[in-house]
């Protein structure tokens, strides 16, 4: 079973995404589940994006076609830390991990430090023998390092204030750092200029740029990346034997660096070589080369409503367009780089040189004084045509006769025909796009670009990527747009539209980019339709561009998508509860089941409200981790539909 691990979006905001495209705000709680609300302007996992870029014009470009952002927010589905079959969740009250065994539910208790928040291990397959258990103690600023064949664990101090903890993909080496979009105003401000590095048993505080928005492990094993509004740093953490200082790389030429960092989202890709730049307020994007720092700047007709990158042998970035109604995918390597930039240079302003210099004093000649403003160069003059008696003329008298012929200009108007053109107000010119003038046909059958042309009619802002980078989901999240998806094959540069009863608020893709998961919005003004009034999600089958609509009592939450030999991929949802907890009715404990092959809708009910929800690969079950004084977690067996529900673990109660 591989437990897959999506970003959802809502769309963009930067905006540019469930782009920010656009993103909310969220939060974690102690078992390390990732929550998030529905709104604007937080940072996502994103690689460091901010995903609320807001509204704007797109004014380098002379257009005057709205920046309408894609409303993109990224949504985790976080596990708890896993080794083999154990469970390894923090229980704050009582300074201690719980370890649960998923196949006979046995439990143990591990004392830890002060205020554990966040556990962390390895992710499946990538065990290996120094594989440990991390637990973040806010309350003390340590890390507890746990050893799961012993149990024995290791404090190690780490930065003031930190409350984010990533472990690469073994665990064993980890990361500290203070996130401030998790602070809820109560808990102690972290640096935001460092991160803790933990390795074996030594910790390196290291000195970065300016607020951290993200810290990740690339696929380079021991490559940490750290982005920050100053840029992009690059950690070997074998190189680290002290203290540092990591220079973030720039990702902006100079001249576009905004005043407001919140205007700027970048994208690193997942093997730390690349970095994506967008703004607010430029119609262009900026690639970076992390490693060498070469920049590339791309002028484009439009600002960008979303940036994503697509996994591969060979890196890709998406780039959606709306208003040209078009979206282009750009090869990441140096000599398609340097080739594409060529391409989407900036215009040359043509510069007239003036004649004469029309600061020169002419009235150094008596003769020459009624000339002082004229336009001609001064070789040209001939004073011979200067008439003696015109130099006592006054130009301006009223009382100066005039040619009949010239009379009527006097009052003259122009005819309707003539009349200057409100290109405001004209109907013809009211959906014209600044992207027309760019010609997307010559520039497909570039080497290192495609370009994937949108339905004419349609505006989708907002696109979502396998993580096998084999298929795309375009689509919009704007309500007022219709509710049509564009399926994108890379490999075949084939597209399918596929079509949607209910407008789109975020869209998340399984391992292998067979299947789809659309979660809705719902039109609270339009009570009298139960479709459209309702909340719901839609699965998508790839190869058919078939959606299947299942409607909800609630707003979908959580999810875990995964996939296992012998068993077809499932979606599990647990949905969203009241901000007020009387509030809630039975069906807020409700566990939607997706078929992701059959389409199949089922759901199940836990015996208390749902706070995270997982999947367990080396056994086929699935967790659903609930609120409940003491913990209480299901366990539900996919292959049967089994269910086992334990109740006060945190206390080493027994099975319900």
């Amino acid at each position: 079973m591989r437990g897959i691990q999506k970003k959802a979006y809502v769309g963009l905001g930067l905006c540019m995404v469930f782009a920010t495209a656009c993103s909310a705000g969220g939060y974690s709680d102690e078992n390390n589940q990732q929550y998030y609300d529905y709104g604007y302007g937080s940072p996502g996992n994103n690689y460091g994006g901010y995903s609320d870029m807001g509204a704007g014009y797109n004014s380098d470009q002379g257009s005057q076609e709205p920046f309408i952002p894609e409303i993109e927010e990224d949504f985790d589905f976080s596990q708890p830390a896993v080794i083999g079959s154990q469970i390894f969740v923090a229980n704050e009250t009582l300074n201690s991990v719980a370890v649960i065994d998923s196949e006979n539910l046995a439990i143990r208790t591990i004392p830890v430090g002060f205020g554990p928040t966040m556990v962390v291990g390895p992710q499946g397959a990538d065990t290996v023998d120094d594989s440990r258990v991390a637990v973040l103690n806010e309350g003390s600023y340590t890390v507890s390092l746990i050893e799961p064949s012993s149990d024995q664990s290791l404090y190690v101090s780490v930065m003031r204030g930190a409350n984010s903890l990533v472990a690469n993909r073994s665990a064993t080496s980890f990361v500290a750092w203070y996130d401030d979009s998790l602070n809820d105003g109560d808990a102690t401000r972290g640096d935001l200029s460092s991160i803790s590095l933990i390795r074996g048993d030594m910790v390196y505080q290291i000195a970065v740029g300016f607020h951290v928005r993200d810290v990740f492990w690339s696929t380079q094993a021991d490559q940490v990346v750290i982005v920050s509004d100053d840029g992009v740093s690059l950690i070997d953490i074998t190189s680290v034997e002290d203290d540092q200082l990591s220079a973030p790389v720039a990702v902006l030429p100079q001249e576009l660096v905004p005043l407001n960092p919140e205007d700027l989202e970048i994208l690193v890709d997942q093997s730390g070589r690349y970095a994506l730049a967008r703004l607010a307020s430029f119609s262009g994007l900026v690639v970076t080369e992390l490693e060498s720092g070469v920049q590339h700047v791309f002028h484009l007709p439009e600002i960008p409503t979303d940036i994503d990158f697509v996994n591969g042998d060979v890196p890709k970035a998406m780039v959606m367009l709306p208003y040209s109604k078009v979206s282009l995918v750009l090869e990441m390597s140096s000599s398609s780089l340097s080739a594409l930039a060529d391409i989407f240079a900036p215009e040359e302003e043509v510069v007239q040189e003036d004649v004469v210099d029309m600061g020169m004093d002419m009235a150094q000649s008596e003769d020459m004084v009624v000339v002082e403003d004229m336009m001609l160069a001064p070789d040209m003059l001939d004073l011979d045509m200067l008439i003696p008696d015109m130099l006592e003329l006054d130009m301006g008298s009223d009382d100066m006769a005039q040619p009949e012929d010239m009379a009527m200009l006097e009052d003259m108007s122009m005819g309707a025909d003539m009349e200057p053109v409100d290109m405001a107000q004209s109907e013809d010119m009211a959906d014209v796009d600044s992207g027309n003038e760019v010609n997307w046909a010559a520039i497909h059958t570039r080497e290192g670009v495609s370009v994937i042309f949108l339905p004419e009619d349609e505006r989708l802002g907002a696109a979502v990527i396998s993580e096998n980078g084999k298929k795309a989901l375009l689509y919009t999240t704007i309500a007022a747009q219709s509710r049509i998806g564009v399926l994108y094959d890379f490999d075949m540069n084939q597209q399918d539209a596929v079509y949607f009863e209910k407008g789109v608020k975020s869209v998340v893709g399984d391992e292998d980019g067979e299947s789809f998961v659309v979660f809705h919005q719902r039109d609270e003004s339009n009570v009298n339709d139960p479709v459209a009034s309702s909340w719901g999600i839609s699965v998508v089958d790839v190869r058919s561009a078939t959606p299947r609509l299942v409607i909800t009592e609630h707003e979908p939450w959580v999810a875990t998508l995964w996939s296992t030999e012998g068993l077809q991929s499932r979606a599990y949802i647990i949905f969203k509860r009241p901000v007020d907890e009387s509030f809630a009715v039975p069906s807020h404990r409700d566990v939607l089941s997706v078929n992701l092959k059959t389409f199949r809708a089922d759901s199940f009910r836990v015996p208390s409200l749902p706070e995270g929800i997982g999947a367990i690969g080396t056994v086929g079950k699935v967790y659903v981790d609930q609120k409940h004084p003491q913990g209480r977690m299901t366990f539900v067996d996919v292959a049967s539909d089994k269910r086992q529900t334990i109740t006060g673990y945190q206390l080493n109660a027994g099975i319900d």
